[in-house]
């Protein structure tokens, strides 16, 4: 399985979070899975946006702009990265 962490998708045995990272300390953060159907995932746009909704609620900054995590999106559900049907998270 590859997760996708500070921009690239790894293997999710190589995926590391450092210990004074602020999420795992203090418990602040935020995700997003979305419904994959035929290697497309569904409503990226409405992911994006309550993503964005959420991050300023919590007083946090998105790393990464919107194609950038489109990107990611894509290539996650494509055929070669499994899962075609399902969820997936950026």
């Amino acid at each position: 399985m590859k997760v996708w962490i500070d921009g690239a998708l790894v293997p999710a045995q190589e995926a590391m979070v450092p210990v004074t990272n602020h999420g795992l300390t203090v418990g602040d953060g935020m995700f997003e899975t979305m419904k994959v159907v035929e290697s497309t995932a569904f409503a990226i746009g409405r992911h994006l946006a309550r993503m964005h909704r959420t991050a300023k609620g919590l007083g946090l900054t998105v790393p990464f702009d919107d194609e950038a995590l489109r990107d990611a999106m894509v290539r996650r559900s494509r055929p070669t990265n499994p899962p075609r049907d399902g969820c997936g998270s950026p």
